[in-house]
């Protein structure tokens, strides 16, 4: 039994991990590092986006494995029959494939939206008279629409789990 609650235990902490990081990355860290100087704002992005990789990444993928197995080895989801013919199952279904997809946006989608973002030159970034240059403000937007579509595959996820505790 205390391996089950230590396997449910790590797939809540990973999950709060990676949840807490997305939501204090869009509304903390990214409206503070954009009030900065644009030479500033790239000083500070990219040890926190390095650090913020090596550390939420794995969370994030303990968390499914964790999921995984909580719901597999240790839960109800014993058969295909379970998994696709029952209420629990399907939701079981749709939460893994969301987790699996939000992680694969927020790495591929969302990595390289930044990625390019803070590798654009910065006399592309800002003008002669001091504004920012459309392509720049384009990426803004660009990054702002990833990073909601983001937290919107976490409420999924999040609901997902609520509707489990229940046996939906």
């Amino acid at each position: 039994m205390w391996l089950i609650y230590s396997i449910q235990w790590l797939h809540v902490l990973c999950g709060i991990f990676w949840l807490g990081s997305a939501l204090y990355g869009n509304f903390v860290v990214i409206p503070a590092i954009s009030s900065l100087p644009m030479k500033e704002q790239r000083k500070f992005a990219q040890p926190i986006g390095e650090r913020g990789d090596k550390l939420v990444i794995p969370a994030a993928i303990l968390v499914i494995l964790f999921g995984l197995i909580r719901g597999i080895v240790f839960g109800p989801v014993q058969s295909l029959d379970f998994l696709f013919g029952t209420a629990y199952g399907l939701t079981f279904l749709v939460s893994f494939i969301m987790a699996c997809a939000t992680l694969i946006w927020g790495i591929f989608v969302m990595g390289r939206t930044i990625h390019h973002i803070n590798n654009l030159p910065l006399e592309n970034v800002q003008q002669a008279d001091g504004t920012f240059s459309p392509t720049f403000l384009a990426l803004v937007q660009r990054a702002k629409l990833i990073a909601l579509l983001e937290l919107v595959g976490f409420l999924i996820v999040f609901s997902c789990m609520i509707l489990m505790r229940f046996g939906l």
